[in-house]
């Protein structure tokens, strides 16, 4: 009779798990028959067969019963490949060069069996019992210890090798095992955890390489319903990348971040806390496409995953946009200058240098408190300042943080994030044009220069015409009668008061600018340059349109001077034919749309469809944004009898927790009446309690937007805002405006 005894060593493996999203773990949807299973066991090369045929009702004899063993823990090729040292064994009808017998050596060697006689009896049939021991053993169980030959069914049915009908047909019967039955139990043993429940028995076979996990998985073997897999990677931050995995996993080998292009991003891993691990890296380029890889992935059960990947985004900077006054975006520019813009107007106070922190890792690279920081408003754009550094302290690639303290006020009136400050990241850009100095300069025609910097300029230096000198090849000065500011801060144009000669040399010092941030300087430096101008177009009108009877839009061939495009006395409207004429009420120029003026008409002037009508702008009244006048101008347009429309409420929006932004239809005129707080009423409940109150101040920000100040609102209270009357541009008077608004958390 064959004796079952454990010798081996428990041997403690990790699972090794796979990446779930290439081979998802296959489920058994339906029971298996015997002959699928045998196919399943031939695959793994536990048995063998014919053409597909296994025999699976004869009786099972002992030499194959130790050979199933060998083969099932993953011994199998092993033995085969040494035969000398496993073919010779105690028993003598054990030939050394039967097949079998180096199966038997090894069983033999590593205690699986144990007889006491010089017979092995090998093709005799072996027991139900017996073969069941053989596979509790290949389970790690030790016979004599874990169970007996009399308690073996009861062992099985207490690991899951036997079911409880299994069971109770096998209590009463000694029989003998068929290799149909055999199968039964060897494909349920390979899913079933070994003794210390480390790990399945089929992991015998994956580490000895019979087969891999994915194959496992394919054949149906391993249903692993908590393998580890990616569940979402998101770009947090321009250097933070944070992996959201199916379960928590205590630790993470190593990661590798890398684009199509397999350039390895420098990386580690910062943390794990449950399912979330958070990855630093190196800054990524903005939408740009990349894997990342986690390698010796364990979850909490101590299982292994050799990769993970999965692809994300780099951080895409989204412009903020929000009520409140809040940092918009940042735009560095060099290594020692940036532009940060915000979702309000900006007033000087925005200049002022205490406000301003930068940066790195919690590690301050420079303070506005110790001077280090110099900020200027942008002329190109009210909502924007330029940061400079006292030096180039920004290194290319480098992620920063900017932090402004929530004492800075917009010129809506209201302080940072409601006063709790605001910050962002960037990434510092490459050095150009670090150094603030003049990099084009051009004859835009015989009487023009125009003066290109690499940063916006000092207003108030660069209209100080005597900080400018402008000489001929022989020395000779031309004299500059004014200079313009173009809308982007960073030209300049230096209007003469002597045309040049074409084509000939021109020497232009800059004695004395600087930028906006009044950090940089240029003093007393010579630019040469060549007369090469063209034509010049004439300042003309293009274009004129009666929007309503009452509004009448003009449209120039050139950006506008503002004062004199603003002044109503330089504008006449007169029926066509008729020698009398009527002034604009009032007209408005928007700095945002300098090709454009719009003339108000009073109500008792107001167009007739029935009529033509020409409109005439003085001759040189009007200029453009050089200082050029216009010649004397008559357009002829179209009357209409279409009504300009009422003036409204478009938006009431909470801007802070003590102001309101109010965004009109048509603009309104800056008077006492239009702007005194009585003229409006904030309406609300309290418990049921009906409250009215008027603003602490009205502030005109343009012909457009009003802004009340408050002593407080509160978050999610329904407000309606009632307007007494507002007049508008052409004198018309609305009454009665409401508005309804809510403070909303931003």
């Amino acid at each position: 009779m064959m004796r079952v005894v454990k010798k081996l060593p428990v041997i403690v493996l990790i699972f090794v798990m796979i990446l779930a999203s290439a081979v998802p773990a296959a489920a058994q949807t339906a029971e298996k028959t015997t002959q699928e299973k045998a196919v399943v066991l031939s695959n793994l090369k536990i048995i063998s067969g014919v053409n597909g045929e296994y025999y699976l009702e004869n009786q099972l004899r002992r030499n194959e019963a130790v050979t199933f063993i060998v083969r099932l823990i993953g011994k199998g090729d092993y033995v085969n490949q040494n035969k000398a040292q496993y073919s010779s064994t105690p028993y003598t009808d054990v030939p050394s060069t039967e097949w079998y017998a180096p199966f038997v050596g090894y069983c033999y060697q590593n205690g699986f069996i144990l007889e006491t006689s010089s017979q092995f009896n090998p093709l005799d049939f072996i027991s139900d019992k017996e073969f069941i021991g053989l596979v509790l053993v290949a389970l790690d169980y030790s016979m004599g210890t874990d169970f007996t030959l009399d308690t073996v069914y009861d062992k099985a049915r207490e690991v899951g090798l036997l079911s409880l009908t299994e069971y109770i047909n096998r209590a009463n019967a000694d029989q003998i095992s068929t290799r149909g039955s055999a199968v039964e139990i060897l494909y349920k043993a390979l899913t079933l955890e070994c003794k210390e429940k480390d790990q399945i028995l089929l992991q015998k076979m994956i580490d000895e390489g019979v087969v891999t996990r994915l194959q496992a998985m394919a054949m149906g073997l391993i249903v692993d319903t908590v393998s580890t897999a990616v569940m979402s990677v998101e770009s947090l931050d321009l250097n933070k990348i944070q992996v959201t995995l199916n379960e928590p996993v205590t630790s993470v080998g190593g990661v590798l971040i890398y684009s199509d292009a397999h350039d390895d991003i420098t990386c580690s891993v910062e943390s794990i806390e449950g399912d979330i691990v958070v990855v630093r890296t190196d800054p990524l380029e903005e939408g740009k496409e990349y894997i990342i890889e986690l390698h010796d992935v364990k979850d909490r059960q101590g299982n292994l995953t050799n990769r993970l990947m999965e692809k994300f985004k780099g951080f895409e900077v989204q412009e903020v946009s929000s009520d409140f006054f809040r940092i918009s975006r940042i735009e560095p520019v060099n290594q020692r200058s940036l532009r940060v813009f915000f979702t309000h107007p900006l007033s000087m106070n925005s200049e002022i240098c205490l406000y301003y922190t930068l940066t790195q890792d919690s590690r301050v690279i420079a303070d506005g408190r110790q001077g280090r920081i110099r900020a200027g408003v942008l002329n190109s754009d009210n909502n924007g300042v330029l940061l400079s550094l006292d030096s180039d302290l920004l290194e290319e690639g480098e992620v920063y943080t900017l932090s402004i303290d929530g004492d800075m006020v917009s010129a809506y009136g209201v302080r940072l994030n409601d006063g709790a400050g605001d910050s962002m990241k960037f990434v510092a850009m490459e050095d150009k044009n670090s150094k603030f100095d003049l990099v084009e300069l051009v004859a835009v025609d015989k009487s023009t220069l125009l003066l290109n910097f690499s940063k916006e300029i000092n207003p108030f230096l660069a209209r100080q015409i005597f900080n400018f000198y402008l000489t001929d090849a022989d020395n000779n000065p031309l004299p500059i009668s004014s200079t313009t500011i173009d809308i982007n801060g960073r030209a300049l144009y230096l209007n003469l008061g002597e045309e040049m000669s074409k084509n000939s040399m021109y020497h232009l010092t800059i004695n004395n600018l600087n930028d906006i941030t009044k950090q940089e300087f240029i003093t007393e430096k010579i630019y040469t340059f060549k007369a090469d101008y063209g034509s010049t177009t004439k300042f003309k009108l293009n274009r004129v349109t009666a929007l309503d009877n009452q509004t009448i839009e003009l449209t120039f061939n050139k950006p506008l001077d503002g004062e004199t495009a603003a002044d109503a006395g330089n504008y006449s409207i007169t029926r066509y034919g008729s020698s009398s004429g009527v002034r604009p009420e009032k007209v408005y120029f928007d700095p945002l749309n300098r090709y454009k003026v719009k003339l108000y008409l009073a109500y008792g002037d107001r167009l007739q469809k029935q009529n033509d009508y020409t409109v005439r702008i003085d001759s040189d009244s009007v200029k453009d944004y050089l200082g050029n006048g216009i010649e004397s101008t008559r357009e002829r347009f179209s009357g209409t009898n279409k009504s300009r429309d009422a003036n409204k409420i478009e938006e009431a929006v909470a801007i802070s927790t003590d102001a309101v932004k109010l965004t009109l239809s048509q603009e309104v005129i800056f008077s006492a009446d239009n702007l005194l707080p009585a003229n409006f009423t904030l309406e609300y409940s309290h418990s049921f309690i009906s409250i009215k109150k008027v603003p602490i101040s009205v502030i005109y920000s343009d012909a457009k937007t009003l802004i009340l100040k408050f002593d407080s609102l509160d978050y999610d209270t329904p407000y309606t805002l009632k307007v007494s009357q507002l007049t508008d541009f052409s004198g018309n008077i609305v009454k009665g405006l409401e508005k309804d608004f809510r403070l909303e958390a931003q």
